[in-house]
């Protein structure tokens, strides 16, 4: 792994455990085993890092979804995986610090709350990422349409907002509600879903 990388994932986990405010260049500096002068040759400052770990991030969930989907032939199906993914949007650090991440006080929802609220700059480059996942959703409703598969009398746009909403919405109520069922509700909330937009056989 080359060190820029280790930095970024370094201080993301450093972010997730102490905090944004409470972790300085220095900190990620010794946790990576570095000086801190290497930390600045590859970053000039914290708001560089994390729009690094932003970048990382879309890297790191765009190889993901190819692997995820790989086993999809058809839209319908990507559909009903982007459901059964919920849970894991719910804990998505374990994709962005690999899956035997320790469990850390903070999520990366958290995070992204944070940043969005700290700085137009960072809002901005956050909404690219649900926007290209927006453009996703609609692209796969859009087909389904045009294959006859699901009603042609809703917007697509407006149901792949409703889509996003539902997916992001339950992974959300997932971290606040400690009995939440994040993968039941999802397959429930899918079927509801799939039957309210689905062409009925005439």
């Amino acid at each position: 792994m080359k060190t820029k990388e280790v930095i970024i994932k370094t201080a993301l986990k450093l972010f997730l455990s102490k905090g944004f405010n409470e972790t300085s260049m220095n900190e990620i500096a010794q946790e990576v085993g570095v000086s801190k002068p290497a930390i600045y040759h590859h970053f000039k400052n914290k708001d560089e890092l994390v729009g690094a770990i932003f970048d990382y991030f879309t890297q790191r969930i765009t190889s993901w979804g190819t692997q995820y989907f790989a086993d999809c032939v058809t839209a319908e199906q990507k559909v009903k995986k982007m459901f059964a993914a919920t849970p894991l949007f719910m804990n998505i650090e374990k994709v962005l610090l690999d899956d035997n991440a320790p469990d850390l006080p903070y999520s990366y929802n958290m995070f992204l709350l944070l940043m969005s609220r700290m700085m137009a700059t960072y809002k901005s480059r956050i909404s690219q990422d649900f926007h290209r996942t927006r453009d996703i959703i609609n692209h796969m409703l859009t087909g389904l349409q045009q294959e006859e598969i699901i009603r042609d009398d809703i917007d697509p746009e407006a149901l792949s907002l409703m889509m996003h909403s539902i997916i992001e919405g339950l992974s959300f109520l997932g971290e606040l509600i400690e009995s939440a069922d994040v993968a039941g509700d999802s397959e429930k909330l899918y079927n509801t879903f799939w039957k309210l937009i689905k062409k009925e056989n005439e």
